[in-house]
């Protein structure tokens, strides 16, 4: 395949920091368990283990690191989830976001992207010369993780 997942109109494809790779649809089905209904929150997929293993009943006997947080709640009874900083790193690009905005760091390139991917989810229009406050804060913050990140 030349494409791994095409997702117009949203930007690139899966496997990519872009809408287009992170925003996908997802769903889950337990009956019984999980009641019929349509959430609309960003989650993540390093979610899925720690979510499957608290539905499981079972818990490491020490910390692994994972990235990901028990979202069974919000697949359950459609707790809305705290806001936290979601990270992204591909061959290509790196991203993070943090509720609406979202900053791009292409590899190979010192352009800084950054999008308000609710008001703009196809990432059309890159406002990081007019915010230039935000992007220094999400670099700050895409850098802390990805420090973290290689010392695993």
């Amino acid at each position: 395949h030349t494409v791994m997942g095409d997702n117009l109109p949203l930007r690139s494809s899966k496997g990519d920091v872009y809408e287009g790779g992170v925003r996908v649809p997802a769903f889950a089905n337990w009956p019984g368990l999980i009641s019929p209904r349509a959430l609309s929150y960003p989650l993540h997929i390093v979610d899925w283990m720690p979510t499957f293993c608290a539905l499981a009943g079972y818990a490491p006997p020490r910390d692994l690191g994972w990235d990901g947080r028990d979202v069974g709640p919000v697949l359950i009874a459609g707790v809305v989830p705290e806001p936290r900083t979601f990270y992204w790193k591909t061959p290509g690009a790196s991203a993070v976001r943090e509720g609406d905005w979202k900053l791009v760091a292409p590899n190979n390139s010192d352009k800084l992207e950054l999008y308000n991917v609710v008001e703009d989810p196809y990432e059309e229009r890159d406002l990081a010369a007019e915010q230039p406050e935000r992007v220094d804060a999400l670099r700050k913050r895409m850098s802390d993780i990805a420090a973290k990140d290689r010392k695993r």
